[in-house]
């Protein structure tokens, strides 16, 4: 997502994410429906260059998610909607032509409810909590002086997680489950949030790449 910035030292972007996944289990003649998942994420960012090399700024979106399964004539659903801000600062390292190497630094934090419904009943699940800090390099393809596209090596992240899933029925109860190394992604999108749902979480979880739109003047 672009927007024209307002002087020239003023650049805007980010990502626009969108995940599908579904289909059939075959066994002999019978084939049964896999769960369907959606997912969506929306993350603008805004940053302003301070010099030639070095960009501070932040980065806030939404994230939406659902899994959708029927089972013996009855529906299932999982959903969790999400929102994410983030303060960022970047490096220029190299540039070889229309190529550049940055490497970015993020400190962030994310907040999500899930909800479970059964046929007719909807129950809110425990909210969550996220709060993550790293960096990562990143790498840019520049089409004009105004137009770039950049993809963060989020495999390369080094970083630290911190989860906190609350008892929504007891204030006094909570889960937390840190995780610091390679590979940890302290911007998290639904590849995380989601992981909730399952009992083999891992924090370490992430997308390996993030491809994003930078305009600028």
């Amino acid at each position: 997502m672009t927007a024209l910035s307002i002087n020239a030292q003023v650049f805007v972007g980010g990502n626009l994410g969108v995940n599908y996944g579904g289909g059939k289990a075959t066994f002999g003649s019978q084939s049964e429906d896999l769960p369907s998942t959606f997912s969506f994420s929306l993350v603008p960012k805004v940053g302003f260059y301070v010099n030639d090399d070095i960009a501070i700024g932040v980065q806030a979106g939404i994230m939406s998610s659902s899994t959708t399964q029927t089972f013996n004539g009855t529906d299932y659903a999982e959903s969790l909607f999400g929102w994410t801000i983030s303060g960022f600062g970047r490096l220029n390292m190299i540039e070889a032509g229309n190529l550049s190497l940055l490497i970015e630094g993020t400190l962030g934090i994310t907040g999500a409810t899930p909800k479970f419904k059964s046929g007719g009943q909807t129950n809110d699940g425990d909210p969550i909590t996220i709060f993550g800090i790293g960096i990562a390099p990143i790498l840019s393809y520049s089409f004009t002086s105004a137009l770039s596209v950049e993809m963060s090596c989020d495999f390369l992240r080094l970083g630290f997680n911190s989860l906190t899933v609350k008892d929504a029925d007891d204030s006094n109860y909570k889960t937390t489950v840190n995780a610091f190394g390679l590979g940890v992604n302290s911007f998290p999108t639904f590849d995380i949030l989601e992981s909730v749902f399952i009992d083999d979480f891992n924090p370490l979880r992430t997308s390996p790449i993030t491809v994003g739109v930078i305009f600028k003047f």
